[in-house]
């Protein structure tokens, strides 16, 4: 039986599809199910693949040497889950995907072989994520009119009974957030190089629904690095008018044209739609459409409050505060009218003049962590400062000399538990510091935590050192930086930061491989043993 050949080409893109169905689960609920099957058949491709070959004119000391830093991390890793005095799937799952990881290294080494095999894998990637947000886009949009409707798909519920808000097809809306923002870097890009009018204009209307998708999905960080890219596309869109033509900046001023006309005239609809008298009454123009006025104006509530935090963290409305205690306990939401009624005292939710904010009152000890906990809008940070000066006071007054040095595993997931949540009759029972390095430092010790500074150190260096070839890399790191460097507890919480962190070091070798193969021919030709 003659075994399957598949191309180069093909192979890259069967490869390039498992990545994306491994990191595509951040923002498609179901792409996890579909992962699994998946991995492990292309796995078991690759080993009989690679089994036979019998080239053993490769370099592994300078791989090995390359990504000794990614190793060290696995290394002090695995040695936090050994010094845990209790195992739990939490941290468990977090070594799955470092195992996934490595895998998917190994998977490399066999279909990427040199700089030419990197470029088609950077050119599916792009094509391969373009064709993920096209889904996404178009299926928030179909889950958000539905939602409108007062009707919710039973698919999309987590396990903990919650239903993500807004266009999010997570819970996790933040991640959400940051596939979207990374489809609009991948689709900017895109357009630099598309010649055809037809799918210049399409992949326009992409960007305006990915645009429309973050600025409804609740996520603060979402719409910051949102408005930060507006800003600099916008900046590309006057001045590249200057530019010379036939320029990369140039070429995507001229396009980017439809964009910002979809944009601004979305924001200047809405403005005149929201400041209607119809909205704000209980003939709202939003049942006419067969809409349920009670989800509609709560979700715009949420994204002026949550939005409004950023301009004005200080502030904070009495009504929203309540809110977010009922919405954690019970996780459903359309609690705002009952909040209402209870509260009379209460802001009204949307007044005919405009929104009004209450300025909180000072937080009073033994209600400090719940007031942090059940206000994720507080003092902008949601808790996160909190979190970090805790998990320092567990480091510098709680460990022992050896756990300073080489970690104490990961039972201050516990700790955090019990101060953030537990104690304060929250459903949780575990928490973590939202910052991988104190992390790092805590499970691993400052051994542990000195090896992922060096990780992150060595990974801008290799960025620095490809800096032409991986530009589109290097935004991607930047952008998925701003999201995973405060939500995660290790660095393995976040695979999609450490995939996109690894791809400088593996260029790094196959940049040294192609110079090896070049100098050999090159003496092999010069020989005078051989002329």
């Amino acid at each position: 039986m003659k075994p399957l050949k598949l191309s180069k080409e093909k192979e890259i893109e069967f490869f390039v599809l498992c990545i994306w169905l491994f990191l595509i689960r951040i923002a498609i609920p179901f792409a996890k199910y579909l992962f699994v099957p998946y991995f492990i058949v292309f796995f078991t491709y690759t080993i009989i693949k690679a089994f036979p070959v019998r080239d053993r004119k490769k370099s592994p000391i300078y791989s090995s040497r390359v990504f000794s830093a990614f190793l060290l991390i696995c290394l002090f890793f695995l040695i936090g889950v050994l010094r845990s005095s209790r195992f739990d799937f939490y941290f468990l799952k977090e070594g799955l995907a470092m195992f996934v990881l490595i895998c998917i290294g190994i998977m490399a080494f066999s279909f990427i072989k040199n700089e030419d095999d990197f470029k088609s894998f950077t050119r599916i990637f792009m094509r391969q994520l373009l064709a993920f947000c096209i889904f996404i886009c178009f299926f928030s949009l179909v889950k958000l009119f539905f939602l409108l409707r007062g009707v919710k798909f039973g698919f999309l519920y987590n396990l903990n009974g919650l239903y993500p808000n807004g266009t999010s097809l997570v819970i996790d809306y933040n991640f959400y957030a940051l596939v979207n923002i990374l489809g609009i870097v991948t689709a900017s890009f895109l357009l630099i190089r598309e010649r055809s009018t037809g799918r210049s204009a399409l992949i326009q209307l992409l960007i305006f629904g990915l645009i429309f998708n973050v600025m409804f999905s609740t996520s603060r960080r979402g719409i910051i690095v949102l408005t930060l890219m507006i800003l600099f596309l916008f900046i590309i869109f006057l001045f590249g008018w200057l530019a010379k033509k036939g320029t990369w900046m140039a070429i995507l001023s001229g396009k980017l044209r439809f964009v910002f006309i979809f944009f601004f005239g979305f924001i200047f609809l809405l403005t005149i739609f929201l400041s209607q008298r119809p909205f704000h009454s209980r003939s709202s123009l939003y049942i006419s459409l067969g809409f349920d006025r009670t989800i509609s104006r709560e979700l715009l509530y949420k994204c002026a409050m949550r939005y409004f935090t950023i301009i004005e963290p200080q502030f904070q409305d009495t009504t929203t505060d309540q809110y977010f205690r009922m919405f954690r306990k019970t996780g459903q939401i359309g609690g705002l009218n009952k909040i209402f009624e209870i509260n009379k005292k209460s802001t009204v939710l949307f007044p005919e003049d405009s929104l009004k904010f209450k300025i909180p009152k000072q937080q009073k000890g033994g209600t400090y962590f719940s007031d942090i906990l059940n206000d994720p809008d507080n003092l902008f940070s949601g808790g996160r400062l909190q979190r970090v000066t805790f998990g320092i006071k567990i480091y510098t007054e709680q460990y022992s000399t050896l756990q300073k040095i080489v970690g104490g595993g990961f039972d201050y997931l516990w700790d955090f538990g019990h101060e953030f949540y537990h104690r304060n009759n929250d459903r949780f029972f575990f928490d973590y510091p939202h910052n991988p390095i104190l992390s790092a430092f805590l499970y691993s010790g400052i051994l542990g935590g000195l090896s992922l500074v060096y990780f992150f150190c060595m990974t801008i260096l290799n960025f620095i050192r490809g800096f032409r070839s991986l530009i589109y890399f290097i935004c991607l790191y930047v952008i998925i930086f701003i999201f995973a460097f405060f939500s995660a507890d290790s660095i393995f919480g976040n695979p999609e930061f450490v995939f996109v962190s690894l791809v400088p070091f593996y260029f790094n070798v196959v940049k040294y491989k192609n110079n090896q193969k070049r100098r050999f021919i090159f003496e092999k030709h010069d020989s005078p043993l051989l002329s």
